[in-house]
């Protein structure tokens, strides 16, 4: 169901791509499974994109042609920068060829495409912008929060009840909701510019009332994320830094949740004070419960210096008047 609301919410192959858009996408996907042959691509692809006159510029940005040798034909590898654009939730994946892109992407960057290929909001038609509404209402808050909750309380078992293959998709949908209030927030005429009134920062500090029953105290999805981040990062102690692992995938959606808005900010102060004093644009104040951003900060100073300016000319005139 998570796998689906994405979908639901960020797939734009026929609301919003181009047709070289669509067709790079199609290509990168094809390629993540493994090198192919022009044929083999062409093959893949659906008629309308196959048809497309522009296919071979296409194919020559995102691949790069290995000339045949002996009896090995010629194949197109897809190139280094394209692989940060795999879509893990394209509509076509099966179960077997997304586990091959995963492990390919692995070899190639170095890092797990599921905790860095994080789906995006795009642009999408007009008639269709009310979609952003399902991935930030509270339904959606509420079914994160609950996967959350089950991953990190995991009463007498030692094993969590909520496995990767459902705690990954919800981070993701979580991502993506907080992409759409970032996008949200830089677009002034949006009706939605108040990050209070999106539910998923409104209610992300939201106290579980269930929590309380099960013996684990006052619970909200912040505090639920702040405690999977820490429970990650002692699993991964005794191992290598954990880059673009779980731990740092958590971490920079609390960090998105504190730019967002201030009172998700303010609470992230008292769950994870030395997470929230390392973001630039929140750099709070002598008191707690104010927070200062670095562009206010530049303004009062400019402001400063031209008074200082106009006084150091007022100066000067008194001094030449005499």
């Amino acid at each position: 169901m998570l796998i689906l609301i994405i979908q639901i919410v960020k797939e734009r192959r026929f609301c919003g791509l181009t047709t070289a858009e669509s067709l790079k996408r199609e290509l990168i996907y094809k390629l993540s499974i493994g090198d192919a042959t022009h044929s083999q691509l062409v093959k893949s692809l659906p008629r309308d994109l196959s048809k497309f006159d522009k296919l071979q510029d296409v194919l020559d940005t995102v691949a790069a042609y290995s000339n045949p040798s002996g009896f090995n034909q010629g194949m197109y590898s897809l190139r280094w920068p394209f692989w940060k654009e795999l879509d893990l939730y394209h509509p076509r994946w099966n179960s077997k060829d997304l586990q091959v892109a995963e492990e390919r992407y692995l070899r190639f960057c170095s890092v797990s495409a599921l905790t860095t290929q994080l789906p995006k909001w795009s642009s999408i038609y007009p008639p269709l912008k009310g979609i952003a509404r399902i991935g930030t209402c509270k339904v959606v808050l509420e079914i994160i929060r609950a996967v959350l909750f089950y991953a990190v309380v995991t009463f007498k078992s030692a094993e969590s009840r909520a496995p990767d293959s459902v705690l990954l998709p919800a981070l993701h949908l979580l991502s993506l909701s907080l992409d759409i209030c970032s996008q949200q927030k830089e677009n002034s005429d949006n009706a939605f510019n108040n990050m209070a009134q999106i539910p998923v920062v409104e209610f992300s500090g939201e106290i579980i009332v269930e929590s309380s029953s099960y013996g684990v105290g006052e619970q909200s999805l912040l505090s639920l994320l702040v405690l999977l981040m820490e429970m990650n990062k002692k699993e991964n102690d005794d191992s290598s830094v954990d880059v673009g692992g779980l731990s740092s995938l958590v971490e920079s959606l609390l960090k998105k949740f504190a730019e967002l808005d201030d009172s998700c900010m303010i609470k992230l102060q008292k769950l994870a004070p030395g997470l929230v004093n390392h973001i630039p644009e929140c750099v709070p104040t002598g008191d707690p419960s104010v927070s200062l951003s670095a562009s206010d900060s530049e303004k009062r100073k400019a402001k400063a210096r031209e008074r200082q300016a106009a006084i150091m000319v007022g100066c000067c005139v008194l001094y030449f008047s005499h």
